[in-house]
């Protein structure tokens, strides 16, 4: 901007001059026009950042994309609006993810210990998260906004506080960061077909696509006949494939099968 505003000052003054020259046209404003720098475009997080920035709102996609398939496979149906009614969900161990978009520390006046509040959103919604104590000092380096967090907590009453134990919470046991979590819960592959789908080249083309040797999830194919009859089929040989967003990419090519990435 700085760039533009000094080219049309120039520009303004060179046609304001009462130079002319012997032709009888304007002399050329001696600054060059200036052209766009070359700029490396933007990741998707800071594009989907800058766009709820200006709109309030995702316009091109939302930051949980990239985990669809974590979320899907590892994380409790409903998301964070299953914490909107807690005394459905009492006593129900629950597994959330999301983006951090708010963090704070603060200092208990009784003990004088810090504490942490953070909230997380998903596709639906968003909720404050509070840690105490041990938790806190824990799980604090992970608190850091616009990170991804998978975590595993259960619905309770209340340790402290009036009416404690009429009152419910969502207790933390674990937060982990959301890209470790395919790694080390994706055990299962299994890939649904029917029978007569079944081709020499579908077996070739599947084959190519499966990396084989480079992770720990192993496949199993789940294949129906034209009778409703399901027959769950373990590989042998496809039993270190790494799920990677590619091998997804892929599966979603072929509309005869269903999958899905299981812990067992």
């Amino acid at each position: 901007i700085e760039t533009l505003l000094k080219y049309a000052n120039s520009n303004r003054e060179s046609k304001n001059s009462s130079q002319v020259s012997l032709f009888g046209d304007m002399a050329e404003a001696a600054m060059p026009q200036p052209t766009p720098p070359v700029v490396e475009p933007w990741d998707t997080l800071s594009q989907l950042s800058r766009e709820k920035e200006v709109v309030g709102m995702f316009i091109s996609g939302h930051p949980m994309d990239d985990y669809s398939l974590e979320i899907k496979s590892f994380c409790s149906d409903g998301g964070l609006t299953l914490l909107n009614d807690m005394e459905t969900n009492k006593n129900r161990e629950l597994k959330l993810a999301g983006m951090v978009t708010e963090v704070q520390e603060k200092v208990a006046r009784s003990s004088n210990k810090p504490f942490g509040t953070f909230r997380l959103e998903d596709y639906e919604t968003n909720f404050e998260f509070i840690l105490f104590g041990e938790d806190y000092l824990k799980y604090k380096y992970l608190l850091q906004k616009g990170s991804f967090l998978f975590i595993v907590g259960r619905i309770q009453p209340k340790k402290f506080g009036p009416d404690a134990e009429k009152a419910l919470e969502f207790r933390i046991n674990r937060i982990e960061p959301l890209f470790e979590i395919r790694e080390k819960f994706a055990r299962f592959l299994y890939i649904s077909i029917d029978l007569d789908s079944i081709t020499n080249t579908f077996v070739d083309e599947i084959s190519a696509a499966l990396p084989n040797g480079t992770g720990k999830t192993q496949v199993r194919f789940k294949v129906k006949d034209a009778e409703g009859t399901e027959l769950t089929l373990p590989s042998n040989i496809y039993n270190k494939v790494s799920v990677t967003n590619e091998l997804i990419t892929q599966l979603n090519k072929w509309p005869e099968i269903t999958y899905r990435v299981a812990e067992s």
